[in-house]
């Protein structure tokens, strides 16, 4: 009987909660080997970033797991255009990791982490400059 049924309206899907699940379904298609593409709707703008679960600490060897920065989608990009931030997310992801590896004399010398403060100060003194 109808009557005994009850009915718990839902509420209306949103236009990022109809945005997320197109990028959703679109990096579903997108493999890197170990890396995951991560979602997140924060305050009505639909971000994608890249999540390596088996990830090494290059300090520490141990094993870490890390993400790469948020890349905010527009709602108007097509969909070559988000695979291709999807892929640009990849490549820099992978060049912070490879500045953090890449070391001249045990040092890591284009590391990502490195304070703009002190890199200031060292692009300040003449004596540091390498030039012809």
């Amino acid at each position: 009987m109808l009557s005994d049924i009850a009915i718990i309206p839902t509420p209306p899907l949103t236009y990022a909660d109809t945005f997320k699940g197109r990028i959703i379904r679109l990096l579903a298609q997108v493999t890197y080997p170990s890396l995951e593409f991560q979602v997140e709707v924060k305050d009505r703008a639909v971000s994608l970033r890249v999540h390596c679960p088996g990830g090494t600490c290059n300090v520490t060897g141990e094993k870490w797991s890390w993400n790469g920065r948020w890349w905010r989608l527009s709602p108007h990009m097509t969909d070559s255009e988000v695979v291709a931030t999807a892929f640009k997310a990849v490549l820099t992801a992978l060049e912070h990791e490879a500045r953090e590896s890449f070391k001249f004399k045990g040092q890591a010398v284009y590391d990502s982490h490195l304070s703009v403060h002190q890199l200031a100060q060292l692009s300040a003194d003449r004596k540091a400059r390498d030039t012809r």
